[in-house]
């Protein structure tokens, strides 16, 4: 069986958290760290990584500020 993506829907909430693994924690940061290098402009904006958990038939569950509030 293949790993689903990462924009697929899981059964439950729990294992759709689960998906974002801190490799890909860390892959989004380093992203988000080099964008912000190449536009010093932006550098004093306050930056968050919300989360959209999608578990149908259930409404999508928003999590404001994940990385911060240790949520993930």
């Amino acid at each position: 069986m293949t790993e689903p993506s990462p924009a697929t829907a899981r059964r439950d909430f729990a294992m759709a958290a689960d998906s974002i693994t801190p490799h890909q924690r860390r892959r989004i940061t380093r992203a988000v760290r080099a964008f912000l290098a190449c536009r010093p402009e932006l550098g004093n904006l306050n930056i968050r990584f919300d989360v959209i958990l999608v578990s149908p038939p259930r409404p999508p569950r928003h999590i404001t500020d994940a990385w911060r509030k240790g949520w993930l």
